[in-house]
């Protein structure tokens, strides 16, 4: 709290139960499902991401679905259509069982939007807007489909929200 000359009592005024952490993201870490910012083409050059971005093609010359889905959700983005970015998330996720719908291993699906969204658009993103759309377009789903979703999918809690204003002083990008 000393870097940001915040009162020490900032703590308590939040929430006792809140905790902040500074965290980073190391492409070797991610085994099987990969960040859906990693299909982002400026990284190609980064030996950060060297044999970790996947394949953003397949052997038939198609874009991988991932590739896909990262295409579709940053120009979903763009235009401001954050309810087709979800819905891609959702679709990319969403597997049959002996006749019932399950989710399947992913990313967070606002995570996975905002990742994407700040890798390509930077400081330009407004993140409080993509919070509130996220909130707003998160509730459009199916009930059937919200139900299935688990609870890093739901959208951020206000307390949550009103953090990332208070500490927007901490990205370093």
């Amino acid at each position: 709290m000393r870097r940001l000359s915040l009162p020490s009592h900032l703590f308590s005024w939040i929430a006792e139960r809140h905790h902040i952490r500074c965290v980073f993201d190391v492409p070797s870490e991610h085994k099987g499902v990969v960040p859906l910012y990693f299909m982002n083409p400026n990284h190609e050059a980064n030996p950060l991401f060297e044999g970790h971005l996947g394949s953003r093609r397949s052997e038939d010359g198609k874009d991988s679905p991932l590739f896909t889905s990262w295409k579709l959700v940053t120009d979903s983005v763009n235009k401001n259509l954050l309810f087709k970015a979800v819905q891609t998330l959702v679709n990319s996720s969403r597997l049959v069982k002996n006749g019932s719908v399950h989710v399947g291993a992913h990313f967070p699906i606002f995570r996975d939007i905002q990742f994407a969204s700040l890798d390509l658009f930077g400081r330009a993103l407004l993140r409080d807007a993509l919070d509130s759309q996220y909130d707003s377009e998160s509730n459009k789903l199916p009930p059937k489909i919200k139900e299935i979703l688990p609870i890093q999918d739901h959208p951020l809690s206000h307390v949550t929200r009103a953090c990332r204003k208070v500490f927007m002083p901490l990205d370093l990008f």
